[in-house]
């Protein structure tokens, strides 16, 4: 909960849910992203959708917010995949995306514990 508390709080983080019913049955997070050797960019960092409620545009309509959130700041929005997700690619393809650039992801957790 204190996690969805910060993003909540955030002025660069933006959360969107879907409902069915009175049902929660998906939601999208998204972050303005901030670099200092690139441009701005929106990005959906999260996308959800219950396996019940899929395929009847929950996760269209959520994109669609996000979508709308970088044509109004006038910067693009980019959404990262396990490069094993062959429905997320297809998914994001059906809705006008692209692929720019694939690449590795180097973690160090040396000191986290399990």
């Amino acid at each position: 909960m204190k996690r969805l508390e910060r993003l909540l709080a955030s002025s660069n983080d933006k959360v969107w849910v879907a409902e069915l019913n009175g049902q929660l049955i998906g939601w999208l997070h998204a972050q303005h992203a901030f670099r200092a050797a690139s441009a701005d960019f929106i990005e959906i960092l999260g996308l959800s959708v219950a396996d019940q409620a899929r395929l009847n545009g929950a996760g269209r309509a959520l994109v669609e917010k996000a979508k709308k959130w970088a044509l109004d700041e006038k910067i693009v929005l980019r959404v990262r995949t396990n490069e094993t997700r062959d429905g997320a690619k297809k998914f994001y393809t059906a809705l006008g995306f692209s692929i720019a650039k694939n690449q590795s992801v180097f973690q160090f957790s040396d000191q986290l514990e399990n």
